[in-house]
């Protein structure tokens, strides 16, 4: 009898086996489900390269409207990524612009209603 590998990984030699010669099939089905694209748009590796400096004025204003971000230089950045990649992946080349004018109005709503509101 076949036992399913724990913790989604294969247990035995015979399971690696039989999951990697799966993979690619097993790959192409979870691709195709996976709302994330499988080639990168250009508005998408252009948020993905982003430095950090570049990302601190956006997880400032992330964490002044109430979001709680973890005062580590890997997370901030990742919230700031994860922000912007919701913004990249319908907008495209729009990106940058709806990423401005968000943050003018996240910026403006903290102002107007004392900051450390929670998003």
């Amino acid at each position: 009898m076949h036992t399913p590998p724990r913790f989604g990984y294969p247990c035995t030699l015979t399971e690696a086996r039989r999951t990697r010669a799966q993979s690619p099939q097993i790959l192409r089905n979870i691709l195709g489900t996976l709302p994330y694209p499988t080639e990168p748009a250009d508005a998408l590796l252009e948020v993905l390269g982003l430095m950090l400096f570049t990302t601190t004025p956006i997880e400032h204003a992330l964490r002044a409207a109430g979001t709680d971000i973890p005062k580590r230089c890997e997370e901030e950045q990742a919230h700031a990524l994860h922000w912007l990649i919701q913004l990249a992946l319908p907008h495209g080349a729009e990106w940058r612009a709806r990423a401005g004018k968000s943050l003018d109005e996240l910026r403006a709503a903290t102002q107007a209603g004392g900051g450390n509101e929670k998003l």
